[in-house]
């Protein structure tokens, strides 16, 4: 299929990409649980998901930890 075709050709790229999208993504969601004192807390599930969907089961955890320092 054409759509795993282009996920294979551009995969160096993807992961490359992905790590600042994730570490803003848990900054954002961070500043925004601090601004409204804990109301999108599960927002934190996102980036997490992220990073175990794009490398795998190490890199949710690793997102989850970072994801729980800033919280």
């Amino acid at each position: 299929m054409k759509i795993f075709d282009w996920l294979e050709d551009h995969i160096k790229f993807i992961k490359l990409i992905s790590v600042p999208l994730i570490l803003l993504l848990i900054t954002l969601i961070a500043l925004m649980v601090h601004l409204t004192e804990g109301h999108w807390l599960h927002l934190m599930y996102i980036p997490v998901i992220l990073g175990g969907i794009i490398y795998g089961s190490w890199g949710g955890l690793i997102s989850g930890v970072i994801g729980s320092i800033a919280l």
